[in-house]
């Protein structure tokens, strides 16, 4: 029986089948389970002994898992006096100790899941490029997408058992604590789209990383995720909704556990974490004037979806690598698309009632800078995924005689075609994130003047980015620099060093004086003297403008000397370019 299971299992996928034989050893499984059995008594033990003692009094007195009535002394809402009923035992709150058992199993197991896994496949694919026997995979007739799921479910199969095992104890404890089972399936595919969100993101990067340092990326990466799920979930549980709780806490399964809390019933003075709405809560956001998070099954419906979305731009570049490792991970025409997801999926967290937080302006300002951050980020990962190195400009000018001539054949050329050259493509997404964010910019805005300021502190940020593009394209092209290394140096050095060095230059860190010069000039929007009669914005502009036209500079030369080796070395006879390195 054993056997014609793992044959139809190899006749399914026989990626998973390999990776499954190499790790579901026998004594690799009972160790295993061995370990997630005694975490569980363990952490069993631990909230039993949370619960009041019948032994010591002092120990009974006061609570957080008792009925009676709240000390009048107590912090953190823990105390709560402990009644016995007539037969003498304790009345206790099983459904907050419940609650509070399944929201602990959630955090250790969903941080868990996605950091561990992220590392394990990252490494392994990874291992496998290092080694060169992804190749071998890569001439098979087996498609890209049996072989990632193939890795997916395989790659981390002891881990799932490990954390597989603690579901009957994790769906016991959201029982106990009366949430409804639709919900606790509902968050279940939350996290089973998370995890294959971050475990395409794994199997990407080690698509893309080479050499000595593909351990490093790997724990980097993963140590990476933890730190943003860690941070992220303690902002969601203790209310801050306009920092990463709003849509990079899409990206975080965790973010939905809010849901599951109240749907509990229990009162949230007594909980203690995950406020509702109207209380600083995660609860209380809106994505275009609709309360998604107020109902946990549209909470988790919309994570999923957002995961899907994810997952299905990760698949693209996949795909593409997967046959043929030097690809771009993504194509400029691609790349218009998931800008256009992108901007429409943050663009709905600009409105909100900030009323209902206490806040007034300046948070609604902290907010449109949390989005210019987002796009920063969002744009130097595009320009790390469309800028081709060296190889591919080789390439790129060597097949450019059969292109059409001409100015307007060079432009969709620069705009769609493959291993071009990336700033005008880099400049047409910046284009479309302006064009998708200006209009709600405008509806901000309270005044005429911070409608001006406001759509030229998100032009110059997008300036900014595009500065970055050119002099990212142009460090490329220099032999020997990987894609990686010029493209971090380029955006860390323009985006930390260009600010500090103009704070330094002015003596002041006045808002206005070096923050227009940054990727974030939203921020000096906060400075009260930030008016045309100031001139502060025209340092941002003036540098922005000198920069870019230093980089366009640049790249054009860069490009220039590459084709005039390259035509040197196709003057050469046949015979000496054998014998000799291509430029």
């Amino acid at each position: 029986m054993l056997t014609s299971w793992l044959d139809r299992l190899g006749n399914w996928n026989p990626q998973l089948l390999r990776e499954l034989k190499g790790r579901l050893q026998p004594r690799a499984v009972g160790v295993v389970a061995f370990l997630s059995l005694f975490a569980q008594v363990q952490l069993v033990l631990f909230f039993r002994d949370l619960l009041p003692s019948q032994i010591d009094p002092l120990k009974t007195a006061y609570n957080r898992y008792c009925l009676g009535p709240e000390a009048e002394t107590s912090t953190y809402r823990t105390g709560y006096q402990c009644v016995a009923n007539f037969a003498g035992r304790l009345e206790l709150n099983w459904r907050l100790w419940g609650l509070d058992l399944f929201v602990t199993l959630s955090i250790i197991g969903a941080i868990a899941l996605l950091a561990v896994s992220f590392y394990l496949l990252c490494a392994d694919m990874g291992k496998e490029e290092s080694r060169g026997t992804f190749n071998f995979i890569r001439l098979s007739p087996r498609s890209a997408q049996s072989v990632m799921v193939g890795k997916l479910l395989g790659v981390p199969a002891l881990l799932y058992l490990f954390l597989g095992l603690g579901l009957p104890l994790h769906l016991g404890a959201g029982l106990l604590a009366k949430i409804p089972l639709t919900l606790i399936l509902l968050f279940y595919g939350v996290v089973l789209a998370g995890a294959a969100f971050w475990g395409l993101a794994a199997l990407l990067l080690g698509l893309s990383q080479k050499g000595k340092w593909s351990g490093v990326q790997s724990f980097g990466g993963a140590g990476f995720l933890a730190w943003f799920l860690g941070v992220n979930t303690i902002m969601v549980m203790s209310g801050v909704p306009y920092l990463l709780g709003s849509w990079a806490g899409l990206f975080n399964p965790l973010a939905g556990l809010t849901g599951l809390i109240h749907s509990s019933w229990l009162a949230p003075e007594m909980i203690g974490y995950g406020l509702r709405d109207g209380q600083g809560g995660h609860q209380g956001l809106l994505w275009y004037g609709m309360p998604i998070f107020r109902q946990g099954w549209t909470a988790l419906g919309f994570m999923i979806a957002n995961f899907g979305v994810g997952v299905y731009w990760l698949s693209r570049g996949i795909q593409r690598r997967f046959r043929s490792p030097q690809r771009l991970l993504i194509s400029k025409a691609q790349s218009y698309g998931l800008t256009a997801s992108f901007a429409l999926a943050t663009a709905g967290f600009l409105f909100q009632n900030w009323e209902s937080f206490g806040a007034r302006g300046d948070l609604r300002l902290a907010n449109l800078v949390n989005l210019q951050l987002y796009s920063f980020i969002f744009l130097a990962l595009l320009a790390f995924a469309l800028s081709p190195d060296r190889t591919q400009l080789e390439d790129w000018l060597q097949n450019r005689g059969q292109l059409p001539r001409g100015k307007r054949g060079l432009v969709d050329n620069l705009l769609w075609g493959e291993n071009s050259p990336a700033p005008l493509a880099l400049g047409v997404n910046a284009g479309l994130l302006f064009l998708f964010i200006a209009p709600s910019l405008l509806l901000l805005a309270d005044s005429g003047a911070d409608k001006v300021f406001g759509l030229l502190a998100w032009a110059l940020g997008l300036v900014f980015v595009w500065v970055c593009g050119f002099w990212a394209q142009a460090a490329l092209t220099i032999k020997g620099l990987q894609r990686g290394s010029a493209v971090a140096v380029v955006f860390v050095g323009l985006g930390v060093v260009l600010p500090l060095l103009a704070a330094y230059l002015t003596r002041t860190w006045s808002f206005g004086s070096f923050f227009w010069w940054s990727p974030l000039p939203l921020i000096a929007l906060a400075s009260p003297i930030h008016t045309l009669s100031s001139g502060a914005w025209l340092w941002g502009a003036a540098g922005n403008g000198l920069l870019l036209v230093l980089g366009g500079l640049a790249c054009w030369r860069q490009l220039d000397q590459l084709r005039r080796a390259q035509s040197l070395w196709l003057a050469t006879a046949p015979s000496q370019r054998l014998t000799s390195r291509k430029f």
